[in-house]
């Protein structure tokens, strides 16, 4: 899939997307069933470790709850529906006071997530994140409520300014809930705004009005929106980048295709946004892949903004609208693209005075600075997967490579990820990947961090792994001699 076409897909078929990547997710768990019952065969001999721990620490959690609810029963505070002191305590959990089961029903976002039987919808994920001043990162959340069809982070601020105006205006998610089920979310949100003062209802309710359409449009609108509009929504600010030649052309139409896979990188960055791992092309070609934490990828994605047009404090005056018009900025990005097609860009970063901001990310200069054909190493996709959830399954790259395949359960795989992370924030990453290809996992991780005995054994297995996938190659050899 070309970077253009993988742009495409998220702006035209985001729920198609999340589906298979679902899909990838459930074969490549399958997969990984299979090889560990073959290597299950085929291990060498190790201890047994028992679970009891664990099921200390589970004892330990109801415990301390119970004493909680205990503790918190014999003082007054203050209701979290009118804000009366009261004894009540939640009759769900027992931790929070509710002075009647009218004031319980009308529970804060906050306690919902809190309480122990509360049933949460997404309307609760989406007022918990209005709460937060967080862009929802729900998939459910963001297709239920309009987010998924705004892919600039402009529109979803304002899209969350909205929600958080009808937060403000007293609607609970119950409601919002409601709204949302009976199909008729945008009509509710007009009527509400529409019972304030014209002066008072903000510069979020306008903007929405005038753009319902794209946001909530028609039933049978739906598909004509998602493959027309949405993309030249999505376009559209970042077209100041290119030359005024450029600039009526379909993104798909530019050439040569590293300015086309600029420019839709480009398009993302000044949008106070970066690639995630799922849209592999720009993830991997501008270096996300080598960050070791989200907060080393906003760090590299603020570096690009600041390469690309110069001033970071610039977007935020860009937030209504008002594109510049100069064509310095174009002269700029053409030579971001230049650097980028050279394979130049650390040393472009350097050159614009960035060395110490780029420096600060461990292994990108290791990793940008290497021949294309050897970043499809391993250790990068490792990388990626130590940012992840703990229930997410490994890429079957580096599934039994690095001893994935060995853990009997998530809280083993979590210790095994941990350690990883431990290890390449002190250690090299090319280094990492040559110790695990000659299987020397253990000797190298030894050099940086203690290891318990069972991981030990983990990465000890990668040696006996080599060994027998060696021994399995001469074999074959022999048999073909």
């Amino acid at each position: 899939m070309t970077l253009a076409s993988g742009i495409t897909t998220v702006t035209s078929e985001t729920m198609s997307l999340e589906y298979r990547l679902a899909r990838k997710q459930q074969q490549q768990a399958e997969e990984q069933g299979m090889l560990s019952r073959y290597f299950d065969l085929q291990k060498p001999e190790t201890p047994e470790y028992t679970t009891e721990p664990d099921q200390i620490n589970d004892s330990l959690d109801s415990t301390v709850l119970q004493q909680a609810q205990s503790e918190t029963a014999h003082y007054q505070d203050e209701c979290g529906g009118c804000s009366r002191l009261t004894y009540r305590q939640c009759s769900r959990c027992g931790l929070d006071r509710f002075c009647s089961h009218a004031c319980e029903e009308r529970m804060s976002p906050i306690h919902k997530f809190t309480c122990s039987n509360g049933a949460l919808t997404t309307a609760d994920y989406l007022m918990s994140d209005c709460i937060g001043d967080k862009i929802p990162k729900d998939p459910d959340v963001l297709a239920d409520f309009g987010f998924q069809r705004l892919l600039t982070f402009p529109d979803q601020s304002k899209l969350l300014g909205l929600y958080k105006g009808l937060m403000y205006l007293d609607v609970q998610a119950e409601e919002l809930h409601k709204w949302r089920i009976s199909g008729r979310l945008a009509d509710r949100i007009i009527e509400t705004f529409e019972r304030l003062p014209p002066r008072s209802r903000g510069g979020y309710f306008p903007w929405f009005v005038e753009n319902r359409p794209l946001i909530f449009p028609p039933v049978p609108q739906i598909h004509a929106v998602t493959d027309n509009d949405i993309s030249e929504h999505y376009y559209k600010p970042a077209k100041f980048l290119l030359e005024p030649r450029d600039r009526l052309k379909p993104v798909k139409s530019l050439e040569p295709s590293t300015k086309r896979d600029c420019f839709i990188f480009a398009a993302l960055i000044i949008q106070s946004q970066h690639p995630s791992p799922e849209l592999h092309g720009p993830y991997y070609d501008f270096g996300f892949c080598a960050c070791r934490n989200e907060a080393e990828e906003s760090t590299l994605g603020v570096l690009y903004q600041q390469l690309i047009v110069g001033d970071i404090h610039q977007p935020q005056r860009w937030y209504w609208g008002d594109m510049p018009t100069s064509d310095a900025y174009a002269a700029r990005f053409s030579d971001f693209c230049q650097a980028f097609e050279n394979q130049d860009l650390i040393q472009f970063m350097d050159n614009n005075g960035m060395k110490q901001q780029r420096s600060s990310i461990r292994h990108l200069e290791t990793y940008l600075n290497a021949p294309k054909e050897t970043r499809h190493s391993p250790v990068w996709k490792l990388l990626t997967f130590l940012k992840s959830g703990d229930a997410e399954c490994p890429p079957t790259e580096i599934f039994v490579s690095f001893g994935f395949v060995r853990c009997a359960d998530l809280r083993v795989r979590s210790r095994l990820k941990q350690l990883y992370a431990s290890i390449l924030a002190l250690a090299d990453a090319v280094a990492l990947q040559e110790a695990q290809a000659t299987g020397r996992l253990l000797q190298f991780a030894e050099q940086y961090v203690e290891i318990s005995p069972d991981l030990a054994e983990i990465l000890k297995w990668n040696h006996w792994l080599r060994r027998s996938l060696a021994n399995l190659y001469v074999s074959s050899d022999r048999k073909d001699l």
